[in-house]
């Protein structure tokens, strides 16, 4: 990738001769480069199907509730929570403005 605009360009603005001999080396130079690469050798890595909620709050409840029924293993992160059911409530949440335990107790069953 020859970069003209930020090295050239804004660089001679004063001078367009000497911009335009500048871009064609810059062009010239990216040309021979890439002539000289070789392509990456594919390499293979095992992936492991699992994912790290953070968060303690309803939506990371729900995001390691929906990993785990998706089969993939989840490892639950919150503040001050060691599992998902010791929730903390707040006051309210959005879009319902119902109780965060409303909301959370039915989950509490399903795992």
């Amino acid at each position: 990738m020859a970069n003209i605009r930020e090295q050239d360009t804004w660089v001679h603005m004063e001078e367009p001769e000497k911009a335009m001999e500048k871009a064609k080396d810059v062009v010239r130079m990216e040309v021979a480069r890439a002539s000289m690469l070789e392509p990456l050798t594919p390499k293979t890595v095992p992936v492991e199907k699992a994912a790290l909620v953070i968060g303690a709050g309803i939506a990371g409840i729900q995001a390691s509730l929906e990993t785990c029924r998706c089969g993939n293993k989840d490892v639950f992160s919150g503040e001050g929570a060691v599992h998902r059911r010791q929730y903390v409530p707040s006051d309210k949440t959005f879009p319902t403005l119902d109780c965060s335990q409303c909301i959370l107790t039915p989950k509490n069953g399903r795992r």
